[in-house]
């Protein structure tokens, strides 16, 4: 896969799902955050192209990873930009979905998530997997720090 492109984009995301009232309604919190997890699953899959990467890195993260971006670095950082602002739109909107919580009624739980992003544009040679993964995981936890749903870009020096 690495031979057709120049230029990639690695987004590394911690998700934080909001589901107010869970617990209070008797519903198991660990398993709503489960289930909003798969949906995010879901979603992101919907969000992107055939030929992206999308997984779960573990607990609330997952990585994306973005391929064939402009070759000319102002471009694919204009593009890489782009697609991290549409995941964190698309997360941002309401959810909702029912369930069932020992034997009672169904019930109807609205959720939204945010996401902290940390993104590292890079080329096919430009460093090893494990970097390209420390930098976006670098790039991350300075968005968590910032705020709230916010993006970051890994940049070699900060």
């Amino acid at each position: 896969m690495i031979r057709y492109w120049k230029t990639a984009a690695i987004a590394l995301l911690a998700i934080v799902i909001w589901a107010p009232a869970a617990s209070a309604r008797g519903l198991d919190p660990v398993a709503l955050r489960d289930r909003a997890i798969l949906e995010m699953a879901v979603l992101l899959r919907r969000s992107f192209r055939e030929s992206d990467v999308i997984a779960r890195f573990g607990g609330d993260e997952f990585v994306v990873m973005v391929t064939e971006l402009s070759v000319d670095n102002p471009g694919s950082a204009a593009q890489a930009d782009v697609i991290a602002r549409k995941i964190s739109a698309e997360l941002a909107r309401p959810y909702v979905f029912h369930v069932r919580h020992d034997g009672a009624a169904e019930t109807t739980i609205e959720h939204c998530c945010t996401a902290s992003i940390g993104a590292v544009l890079f080329g096919k040679d430009d460093a090893s997997q494990d970097d390209i993964l420390k930098w976006a995981d670098t790039a991350m936890y300075r968005a968590k720090e910032s705020g709230i749903g916010l993006i970051r870009y890994y940049d070699s020096r900060t």
